[in-house]
């Protein structure tokens, strides 16, 4: 399975996209940190670089539960799809949502938990899930 994560909007505070399923229905938004130069990272306060990542189910001591991360991402530990509706609240990972407005998604555990089920189902079949981050703004 292959999510798309395409971050059009950009501000002084977040980064707003669009989360797809290749060959699925699903569609969501998304809300990240700010995108920096390569070479830049403030703590808790910037996206992760644009590429391509493997996406595992992995156990979240922070949420108790089995969360989607993102792994081997360069320079970042513990990333995630995460319920999160601010930039504020992610602390460098994805957060997902049904809605955008500026700075802002909503409906973010609804739109998480049906990710979170997709991405299970997939691993279920025995596929490997990937995420494609990339800039487009509008």
């Amino acid at each position: 399975m292959k999510i798309l994560v395409k971050r059009h909007w950009f501000t002084t505070i977040s980064s707003i996209g669009e989360i797809m399923i290749v060959d699925e229905s699903y569609r969501a938004f998304s809300v990240e940190d700010v995108v920096r130069g390569a070479w830049i990272k403030i703590l808790k306060e910037t996206a992760i670089a644009c590429g391509v990542y493997l996406v595992e189910m992995t156990w979240s001591p922070r949420h108790n539960c089995m969360q989607p991360q993102i792994m081997n991402v360069p320079k970042f530990t513990g990333i995630r799809f995460d319920v999160a509706n601010y930039a504020s609240e992610v602390e460098g990972c994805i957060g997902v949502g049904a809605g955008r407005g500026v700075n802002a998604i909503w409906d973010s555990k609804a739109a998480h938990a049906e990710l979170c089920s997709r991405i299970q189902a997939a691993i279920n079949r025995g596929e490997l899930v990937w995420v494609e981050i990339t800039n487009e703004p509008l």
